[in-house]
């Protein structure tokens, strides 16, 4: 009998995670990067389930931006673990996706972060996530693509 290979462990410690005060920029992608999000009404559902539901009380946001086929967010955890918040939160956007006659898998499995280090601009990578449309030709302008958020300044 053959062992599977093991899966590369890209975490850092589970308990980095829940640490107050160190921002990650989370980037959560659909199942086989399916264009989801293309449609107005799915994208809007992700967006508002962020702004108005555990994400926003449970971490403090600092920028959003919901792409056809990923999310990317750019957060600081205050009470909770950003690995459960993900995880719950992927739950319930499956479960009302299907509800809204979506089928399939929804989310890629897990998700990629980086953390920030104490070097790097917060503004950057606002700026980097808040471009994301422009840069994927789906927006001529800042302000103009209706699911992206920041709380920083960003270039307009």
């Amino acid at each position: 009998m053959h062992e599977l290979p093991k899966r590369k462990a890209i975490r850092l410690d589970r308990s980095v995670y829940g640490t107050e005060g160190i921002v990650f920029h989370l980037i959560i992608r659909t199942h086989d990067k399916r264009l989801l999000f293309a449609d107005h009404a799915l994208a809007k559902f992700i967006f508002d389930s962020i702004m108005n539901g555990p994400v926003a009380s449970e971490a403090h946001l600092l920028a959003v931006c919901v792409m056809p086929d990923h999310v990317h967010l750019l957060l600081q955890a205050l009470y909770t673990n950003l690995i459960d918040l993900v995880g719950r939160w992927k739950i319930y956007t499956t479960n009302s996706l299907h509800e809204m006659e979506v089928n399939g898998e929804i989310w890629q499995r897990s998700f990629y972060d980086h953390m920030m280090r104490a070097d790097e601009d917060l503004q950057v990578a606002a700026d980097y996530i808040t471009n994301n449309p422009i840069k994927a030709g789906i927006a001529a302008e800042v302000g103009e693509y209706p699911y992206v958020w920041t709380r920083c300044q960003t270039n307009r």
